[in-house]
């Protein structure tokens, strides 16, 4: 808020909190596609390695991870299983991904911060006392 003029003080507060909010919402949007993704597909490659149908394990992947139900042909126990790993996986990518955007956002922020000049120290006087004394 320094660097604007005290009578525009309020244009910039509200400009910077309508980003930080713009910003947080993608990002909370943009990691639940990942996790929501990553589980999907952990999830239908399980069902497939388990033995289901690929129609089966496609429909059964649908609903777990859009609707939450364990319906769609098999064990209702095992599917609930390889949900949970598949739900730990997406999120742990995910996790993943919001840790180095924000290293990368930490780095490029220390770059580009404001830079510092060196103080300027004047030379030292000597204590010695010279001929001229």
């Amino acid at each position: 808020m320094a660097a604007v003029p005290r009578e525009r003080s309020g244009v910039a507060s509200a400009t910077t909190n309508a980003v930080r909010q713009t910003g947080t919402t993608l990002g909370i949007a943009l990691l639940g596609a990942i996790l929501t993704t990553r589980a999907a597909q952990r999830l239908s490659a399980s069902l497939v390695a388990t033995g289901t149908a690929p129609g089966i394990a496609h429909r059964a992947t649908i609903q777990a991870v859009t609707l939450h139900t364990f319906r769609a042909g098999g064990n209702t126990a095992v599917l609930a299983h390889l949900y949970g790993l598949a739900f730990s996986s997406g999120f742990r990518v995910a996790m993943a991904v919001a840790g180095l955007t924000s290293l990368a956002m930490a780095a490029a922020a220390f770059g580009l911060g404001p830079t510092r000049q060196p103080a300027k120290i004047p030379a030292a006087r000597s204590a010695t006392p010279t001929a001229s004394s």
